[in-house]
């Protein structure tokens, strides 16, 4: 049972770390996109069978996945791309990331981090008691 216990507190210290570490990714890929050349256009929203809504444009046919849940069908919207990377899309061209997507797993990281040293002082005090 022990040995359960700690590869449970090893994987849930990892994931807290691996946390940071996108934390860290979702910074990069925003400041990325402030700092590169874009390029302003009209795109209009459509769903599929299954519910999806994307971006559709003339520099990407497939689409890129629209994320803003008030946006209906039909609906035109200023985008803005990066010139190199079609498929990452903006309503803004100042961000690409929102904040909560920037500061989640940065809270997700220190709470499993945290939970991961509460566990390991909690078996200390369990060892003791015994």
């Amino acid at each position: 049972m022990k040995i359960f216990r700690r590869l449970g507190i090893i994987f849930l210290f990892s994931m807290g770390c691996m946390m940071f570490v996108i934390a860290y990714d979702n910074y990069q890929r925003n400041e990325a996109f402030i700092r590169s050349e874009k390029i302003k256009t009209n795109a209009t929203i459509k769903v599929d069978k299954q519910g999806v809504k994307t971006y559709h444009f003339k520099e990407n046919a497939y689409g890129v996945s629209c994320e803003e849940s008030d946006l209906q069908a039909g609906d035109q919207v200023t985008i803005y791309y990066q010139k190199d990377k079609t498929y990452m899309v903006s309503l803004s061209p100042t961000r690409y990331y929102t904040k909560k997507e920037m500061v989640a797993p940065i809270f997700s990281g220190i709470f499993l981090v945290g939970f991961t040293l509460l566990g390991i002082g909690s078996e200390k005090v369990l060892r003791k008691g015994e």
